[in-house]
Formats: C-alpha cells, sequence, structure tokens
C-alpha cells in the first residue's frame, strides 16, 4: 500500500513538471509562431462507487454540441493496461470546433462518469478559450462511476443436437374383418405421419407389421393400420424397438372381392385348305391298230344227206318255225362260226411258215 503511495506521489510530481515544463515551452512556442495541436492527454484513477475499478474496462471521451449531438469520441483506452485500476494515455482531440465545451468520460460505453473537464487550456484555474495551447495538455484526472457496466454476455455455441435415431418395431397378432377373418394373402400395412410400412400378408388370420420411420419427429406419432382404405379401430404411439405380439386389430367388413371377368375365349383360326396344284391331262396316245390280214376262207356249204333210216315222221326240218327259229339259231352258231373260223385260219397258216 505504501509502495502504491509512494509511486501516486511520483507521478503527480512528474506530471506537474511536465506541466511546468510543457507552459514554458508553449510560451516560446507561441513567441516562435508555432502551429497549435489542440489536444488534451488524460490519465488517473478509476473508481465504481468509490471502489476501485476492475482492470479490462474500455474508457472513452465524448465532446457534444449545444444541441447535444456527439462531435468527437477519441480513441478508447482500457483500464488497467498499466496500473491495476488506473487508466493512462486517453488522448483528446484534436477538435477545435469542440474547443471550450464539456468532456464526458463512458465505461465500456455504457455508464458515464460524475467526473467532466473543458476541452480548453485551463490558467489559474479559469478556461482560457483565448490562449494557445501549441502543445498537448498533460491532465490528471480521477474518474469514478456510479455503477460498473454490466457484461455483454458472450454467446454461448449452441450445441448440435445429436440426431435420434428410432428403431423399428414389430406389430403382430389377430385380425377381424367384422365378424369372419379375412383370407390369407390378403394386404395389410401401417402409417405414422407421412411414413408408410412394407406391406405385409394375412396369415391364418395372423398379421405381422414391421414399422421404421427412423426420425425422431414419429416418436408418439400414431400407429394406425389400415387393409385398402380400412382403418382398424386400434392405434399406438410409435416407440421404436418395441415388440409387441399380441396387438390384434379390428377392421370393418371387407368388401366383397370382385367378379372376375372371364377373358374372351380365342376363336381358333380356320386351317387352311391348300390349293391343289393341276395335274396336267394325261396326252393320249393313239393305239396303233394292226392291219387285218384278209385271208379267203373257204366258205363250207353243209349239204344236208338224208337219213336212210328216217322215215320222214317227227324230223325236224331247219325251216320249221319260221323266220324266228332261224334267227335264234343263227346267233346261237355264230360264237361257234367264229371259233372254228380262227381255227381254219391257223390251220392255213401253219402250211405257209414250214413252206
Amino acid at each position: 500500500m505504501k509502495t502504491r503511495a509512494l509511486l501516486v506521489v511520483l507521478v503527480a510530481a512528474l506530471i506537474a513538471a511536465v506541466t511546468v515544463g510543457g507552459l514554458t515551452l508553449q510560451d516560446r512556442a507561441e513567441a516562435q509562431g508555432l502551429p497549435e495541436l489542440r489536444t488534451a492527454i488524460y490519465q488517473g484513477n478509476v473508481t465504481i462507487d468509490g471502489e476501485p475499478a476492475p482492470n479490462g474496462f474500455e474508457l472513452t471521451a465524448r465532446i457534444r454540441n449545444s444541441a447535444g449531438d456527439v462531435i468527437y469520441t477519441s480513441a478508447p483506452t482500457i483500464v488497467g493496461n498499466t496500473v491495476d485500476s488506473r487508466y493512462t494515455a486517453l488522448v483528446v482531440g484534436p477538435a477545435p470546433e469542440a474547443e471550450g465545451r464539456v468532456i464526458e468520460f463512458w465505461l465500456d460505453d455504457q455508464v458515464i462518469s460524475t467526473n467532466v473537464s473543458v476541452f480548453a487550456p485551463i490558467l489559474n484555474g479559469q478556461v482560457c478559450l483565448g490562449c494557445s495551447w501549441t502543445l498537448p495538455l498533460l491532465r490528471t484526472l480521477d474518474l469514478d462511476f456510479p455503477t460498473a457496466p454490466v457484461a455483454t454476455p458472450t454467446p454461448s455455441p449452441t450445441p448440435t443436437p445429436t440426431a435420434v435415431v428410432l428403431l423399428p418395431s414389430l406389430y403382430s397378432g389377430q385380425v377381424l374383418a367384422g365378424s369372419s377373418i379375412p383370407p390369407d394373402g390378403t394386404p395389410i400395412f401401417a402409417q405414422v405421419g407421412d411414413y408408410t410400412s412394407p406391406f405385409a400378408s394375412i396369415e391364418d388370420g395372423r398379421y405381422q407389421v414391421v414399422v421404421n420411420p427412423v426420425g425422431e419427429e414419429y416418436l408418439d406419432a400414431p400407429v394406425v393400420f389400415f387393409i385398402g382404405e380400412l382403418r382398424a379401430v386400434q392405434s399406438v404411439p410409435f416407440k421404436g424397438n418395441e415388440f409387441l405380439d399380441s396387438l390384434n386389430l379390428i377392421f370393418p367388413n371387407l368388401p366383397p372381392p370382385p367378379t372376375p371377368t372371364p377373358e374372351p375365349t380365342a376363336t381358333p383360326e380356320p386351317t387352311r385348305t391348300p390349293t391343289p396344284v393341276p395335274t396336267p391331262s394325261p396326252t393320249a396316245t393313239p393305239t396303233v391298230t394292226p392291219t387285218p390280214i384278209v385271208t379267203t376262207e373257204p366258205t363250207a356249204q353243209a349239204t344236208a344227206t338224208p337219213d336212210p333210216d328216217d322215215s320222214g315222221g317227227g324230223s325236224c326240218s331247219a325251216r320249221s318255225g319260221g323266220p324266228a327259229s332261224t334267227g335264234i339259231l343263227a346267233l346261237l352258231a355264230l360264237p361257234f362260226g367264229l371259233l372254228l373260223s380262227r381255227r381254219i385260219l391257223r390251220a392255213a397258216r401253219v402250211p405257209e411258215q414250214t413252206d
């Protein structure tokens, strides 16, 4: 504590010496006609409601015009940057338009100090607006603030939510449609929100459906079961990783199955009869008729020799019976005549060949 007090005394003495020297230099500068910088440099202790302020707060100076608008804001300096609860090197200016106006001191742009200063040279405790200030004005001013600034909360990074993956559930049990069991092979499925499960088939009046919507938005959503457009009376909330083997379902009466439309019988195509290929007419071969050899045949004259024993009574005359009997006899004798003539011809040809 004594060390800090001694340090404060030494700094005050140094500032006083610099101020006196600055005034001397300023007078010399005025005599030589040097340009004026019109800048003030502040330092001092910082307290909050009489207590030393924590290090790290940002301190700035502001100057307003007569209308109350801020016309100048200094660069910030940090409380405790060199000594705990103390600020240094708070530069105000140059700002010629703000000369003679009040300087406000702000902590973290939230709280204004109870102490103020004037942006102008001070001579014998009085503001000297006509005085020249070629060199920067070095001023020590302790600042007190009624309350501490509210620390701006650093937004914590929003943790990325871990995706919840729901495991599939299995539902099975008995099925009734009205008062009867649906026929085997009847399709059944389940829905959870916009999710539709794969189709399953009813066998022996039982079903078995797997529901796997995965996303956590389906948790506790109702699971409803359908046969076609018919909805079961029962439903359960989806929990995931459930195996309910006794969830019996009751549906309204199933509509009668549609009458199958007989398929049209295909008319057999008629058998095509092959068109017969015309057979060329056979050409008649002329029969060669042998030229008959005319042979003079002796005419056999029959001489009727009367039978001496015939006394004439009861004999048959060739002429008896008239012309009809003669014609009949002639017809009967014709074959024998032809046969006899052929034998005569053959007998006549044989001697000719031997000669």
